[in-house]
Parts: structure tokens; C-alpha cells; sequence
């Protein structure tokens, strides 16, 4: 039998407001799939916990992302890859910025 997350933060009595998740990562496509999991890593290398959506459908992303209460989701699209960045939205204020790869 597994559990999953909610009802083990349920048990040990974390609040829905305390955030484990600093940054979802939200490609867009299967082809760009193993670039989100290298900029994954970046984030998890600068010391963000960081979550991999790959649902590939952004709505359901940004869902995700509420849910846990991520800060930012990081959306990672081909034409992203292709100019060779992606864009970082902070979930709080809605402020969007270009991170370059």
C-alpha cells in the first residue's frame, strides 16, 4: 500500500500554506521532457527543492503548482529551447522572467 503526499502532511500536521516545493518545472512537449530535467537539476543545484510536472499541459501545471504552493513555475516550451531559455513566473506576485540556459 503507498500513500501519497497530502494525507502524509495531513499526519504529521504540516500546514497547506508551508510550502515544500520551491519550483515546479512545466514542459510543454515530450521533446523538451529532458531539458526540463537538466534545468531541474540547475534549480536543485542553487539549493530549491524543485517538482517536475509532466502532465505537458500547463493549466494542469499551474494546478499542480497551487496545490503545493510552489513560489514559481518554471515553463519550459520548444521554442524556449530554441532560443535557448525559459520563462520563470513567480506564483505570488505573477512576474515573469527569461531565464537564459
Amino acid at each position: 500500500m503507498s500513500f501519497g503526499l497530502v494525507p502524509i502532511v495531513e499526519c504529521i500536521g504540516i500546514s497547506k500554506d508551508i510550502s515544500l516545493t520551491n519550483v515546479i518545472v512545466a514542459p510543454l512537449e515530450k521533446e523538451v521532457v529532458e531539458d526540463a530535467m537538466q534545468i531541474a537539476q540547475t534549480l536543485r543545484q542553487e539549493g530549491k527543492n524543485v517538482e517536475i510536472c509532466y502532465d505537458l499541459k500547463l493549466k494542469k501545471a499551474f494546478d499542480y503548482a497551487e496545490f503545493v504552493n510552489a513560489d514559481e513555475i518554471a515553463i519550459v516550451g520548444s521554442r524556449d529551447i530554441k532560443e535557448k531559455q525559459y520563462t520563470l513566473r513567480n506564483l505570488k506576485t505573477k512576474k515573469e522572467v527569461k531565464i537564459k540556459l
